[in-house]
């Protein structure tokens, strides 16, 4: 069945230990150098990518920063808007009262200018209304000016009582 050649294992040893031998002396410094400078590489460009991290993580920090203070400037901003615009809407509304009360002013000065007017109005109607239903029952024309000095002084009277 199986057999075992003394003489091919002797060959093959011998071949595979000169075999060895040339790759030892050739192939293997040749093959280690390739090894080492693809270690380095990837050596290389393992800190080259740590370096491209860490100065990310940098340029994130100071973007973060920016953006921070641009936050708060934007509130800073904002906040004064909002301050100025609840002063223009107070002077607005202190401008409205203002005009309110002098047009309320206004109003109530006519309204007293126009009661007064009607008062002496009607103080000369009544007084002419007196003397002619006077002159009507006495059947004598009097003085009209005394007469009207008479009335307008009841009429005075009467307004003070």
């Amino acid at each position: 069945m199986f057999e075992i050649s003394w003489g091919l294992v002797i060959w093959t040893i011998f071949t595979f230990s000169i075999l060895m031998v040339i790759l030892k002396k050739w192939a293997f410094p040749v093959i280690m150098g390739a090894l080492e400078d693809r270690e380095n590489h990837i050596n290389d460009s393992i800190a080259h990518a740590e370096k491209k991290h860490s100065d990310a993580k940098v340029h994130l920090r100071t973007a973060e920063d920016k953006v921070s203070g641009a936050q708060k400037e934007i509130n800073k901003m904002l906040s004064a808007a909002r301050e100025r615009a609840d002063d223009i809407i107070a002077k607005g509304k202190e401008a409205g009262e203002i005009a309110k009360s002098q047009k309320l002013e206004e109003a109530l000065r006519e309204i007293e200018r126009s009661k007064q007017n009607a008062i002496g109005e009607l103080r000369r109607e009544v007084a002419g209304l007196v003397i002619i239903a006077t002159e009507k029952l006495i059947d004598e024309k009097l003085d009209k000016n005394k007469h009207e000095a008479l009335i307008n002084s009841y009429i005075s009277d009467i307004k003070s009582n």
